[in-house]
């Protein structure tokens, strides 16, 4: 009996964004984290938001990928290799809901690293950088996104479907890039903080073959065509095959 083998039931990780975003991703063959704003309920009940330094991905079928670059508004993607993604630290996040054990594990090490003696500063300040780290990799099973060009947050959204993999940049002294809200929406301060970030090198490094496809608008074929064979120094027969167009 023949066996269909097209992969459609296999999830892929990728980085859904703007055409834009995506060119500079390519020509530097880097992603760089940016800050995300996210509720944090599970500190309920004096819930507060705070924001991130990660490069997120989303686990997705196929058919999937529609539907999830339509509630982010993006126009344009990159598929990863997911073995590229575990070589090099971006792992699965942790959902959860306001009321389940783990929400409560980390409401309970929460305010005791808020409370630690303010005396033991160096342990204290280890154990706050691991707890932040760790909340870092934590994402409520449904809840709201800060949408940047709204400056709003969105409707309540199904979090889980996407399956998020993050990476965040770990520095050797094992402080968490994060940054509280009012922090974020001062725009001078984010992006100077994005930027210690790049200067940094707490970055994403890629190669050519850790692409799997790449996903831009018909309209901007011939764009990436010609980003693509100058950033890899390929022919465009080389790297068209790696180029699915979005109608």
């Amino acid at each position: 009996m023949n066996m269909k083998n097209d992969n459609s039931d296999r999830t892929n990780l990728i980085h859904c964004t703007t055409f834009e975003s995506l060119k500079n991703i390519l020509r530097f063959r880097q992603f760089y984290p940016s800050f995300c704003l996210e509720e944090c309920s599970f500190l309920h009940p004096k819930p507060m938001n705070f924001a991130f330094a990660v490069v997120c991905f989303a686990d997705l079928l196929d058919i999937e990928l529609k539907g999830h670059m339509s509630i982010f508004h993006s126009d344009s993607y990159i598929k990863m290799d997911k073995n590229w993604a575990i070589r090099n630290g971006v792992s699965p996040v942790t959902y959860y809901s306001d009321k389940c054990t783990i929400a409560n594990i980390f409401r309970s090490i929460t305010d005791y690293t808020v409370n630690s003696n303010p005396n033991e500063i160096v342990e204290t300040k280890k154990l706050f950088n691991s707890v932040s780290l760790l909340l870092g990799y934590l994402k409520q099973y449904r809840g709201k996104y800060y949408n940047k060009k709204t400056k709003t947050f969105s409707e309540l959204t199904q979090f889980y479907t996407e399956r998020e993999w993050r990476y965040l940049p770990f520095p050797k002294n094992g402080e968490a890039y994060y940054i509280t809200e009012e922090e974020f929406l001062d725009e001078d301060f984010r992006k100077d903080k994005e930027e210690e970030l790049r200067k940094a090198e707490l970055t994403l490094s890629f190669t050519w073959n850790d692409i799997l496809n790449i996903g831009v608008p018909f309209e901007k074929k011939d764009l990436i065509l010609d980003e693509l064979s100058n950033n890899f120094g390929l022919s465009v027969e080389e790297v068209e095959n790696k180029v699915q167009l979005i109608n």
